[in-house]
């Protein structure tokens, strides 16, 4: 019998070899939409992609709730494009 995932886990399958999908949901809802908003990241292993949907999870709901902002993390962007950005406009 299967047990219930506690919140915030998500689900992974596995998408083809050595590739793993993870699909995660925010208790918080979607401005957009007014549905809870949901974070789809692939991976080579299972751990690296729910990783990585926790991440863009977090990253989304501390933005949302410090400043209102709804905004998308672009997936092929890297930490250090998203710092310099940052840099550049807070700065100045």
């Amino acid at each position: 019998m299967k047990t219930r995932k506690s919140n915030g886990e998500g689900s992974c399958r596995k998408i083809g070899p050595g590739k793993y999908e993870c699909v995660i949901q925010s208790n918080l809802i979607n401005p957009k939409t007014l549905k809870p908003k949901r974070f789809m990241r692939r991976g080579a292993t299972e751990k690296e992609a729910r990783l990585a949907a926790i991440m863009a999870m977090q990253a989304w709901e501390k933005e949302y709730k410090n400043n209102g902002n709804d905004i998308n993390f672009k997936k092929t962007r890297l930490f250090g494009e998203y710092m310099t950005e940052y840099m550049e406009s807070k700065v100045k």
